[in-house]
């Protein structure tokens, strides 16, 4: 319990929020910027 809590914390909060807002911010900022 100790085991996939740990893992599962760092592993699915940090790659996981940082992946997510870094992709979201750079497909925004790229799309509209080269489609335009």
């Amino acid at each position: 319990m100790a085991k996939p809590k740990s893992k599962a914390r760092p592993a699915a909060g940090n790659p996981n929020t940082q992946g997510k807002v870094k992709i979201v911010a750079v497909d925004a900022h790229e799309t509209p910027r080269q489609d335009s």
